[in-house]
């Protein structure tokens, strides 16, 4: 099995993680959340989410070229939880 056959579940994954951060669902819950000032936290959510995207994706590919892929994996979990822990 080549190792394309292997991403593919991967993407599939990421497929459902896009869904999860895509425009509709952000407005959809950030609509439930706020009643006042909702027009600015619609307009900025999305901003976050692209700028996660800008910021991470060359941090965790730097990661995986200098820690190797599974190390990587668990730093970037490791950084996950300490930035959510906050937020509870």
């Amino acid at each position: 099995m080549d190792a394309s056959n292997h991403l593919r579940p991967l993407m599939a994954m990421l497929a459902f993680g896009w869904a999860g951060t895509s425009l509709g669902i952000i407005t959809n819950t950030l609509g439930l959340w706020f009643d006042n000032r909702r027009g600015m936290a619609i307009s900025l959510a999305p901003n976050g989410a692209s700028f996660g995207g800008i910021i991470g994706v060359p941090l965790l590919a730097a990661a995986i070229g200098s820690l190797g892929f599974a190390d990587a994996m668990i730093a970037a979990a490791i950084v996950m939880v300490a930035l959510m822990i906050p937020s509870f």
